[in-house]
């Protein structure tokens, strides 16, 4: 696994780590639903829900991606993982609605309520769903932390990028995910918060 103190301090510094990891993810991230391994299941991570409950355009095709790939056979359940205690509408309830709507068994669907950081949910995973191999949909500029913070709580996994739109905040979601980025290299390899 990536991640230890050189690989910090030799990437030059905080961007230097948010590249490498960036390099390090980019032959585990798929465009194309059908290029995804067989597989038992994909984490579909939580997102900002709106006002009214439905989900904000990045959740939307976050759940969009992980229905298709629910079509096309290259996955048999979905765990939603997202924070539920949000107020007024909790993420997982948002999305499990969503899905419902969309003509989705309930049968394949199981709710993470407690996946309120993308650690949290990687560990959750693991630990309270014996997940060990998995597709991840999210958006792009998010896979690449994902990812590492996936293989390091033991998971398999490969990214399935959800950028079927643009995005109003990207640039913003970028500055804020470089942040992220560092906290989870802290979170792993200072902390050693992935857990055995």
């Amino acid at each position: 696994m990536i991640g230890s103190g050189a690989a910090l301090a030799a990437g030059g510094g905080s961007w230097g780590w948010s590249r490498h990891l960036e390099r390090w993810a980019a032959p585990r991230i798929l465009d194309d639903v059908q290029a995804v391994p067989r597989q038992h299941w994909a984490i579909v991570l939580g997102a900002t829900v709106r006002d009214d409950g439905t989900p904000s355009t990045v959740l939307g095709d976050r759940l969009e991606v992980a229905r298709r790939l629910l079509a096309a056979g290259r996955v048999e359940q979905l765990l939603l993982s997202g924070n539920d205690h949000t107020l007024p509408h909790g993420e997982v309830a948002v999305m499990t609605r969503a899905l419902l709507g969309e003509g989705i068994d309930a049968s394949v669907l199981v709710g993470d309520p407690d996946g309120v950081r993308t650690l949290a949910t990687m560990r959750n995973a693991r630990d309270h769903f014996g997940i060990a191999v998995a597709a991840i949909c999210t958006q792009r500029f998010h896979l690449p932390r994902a990812l590492w913070l996936a293989q390091a709580v033991g998971i398999d996994a490969v990214g399935v990028a959800a950028d079927l739109q643009p995005y109003a905040h990207a640039t913003r979601d970028g500055l804020r995910e470089h942040a992220a980025r560092v906290r989870a290299w802290i979170d792993v390899a200072v902390l050693g918060r992935a857990g055995a």
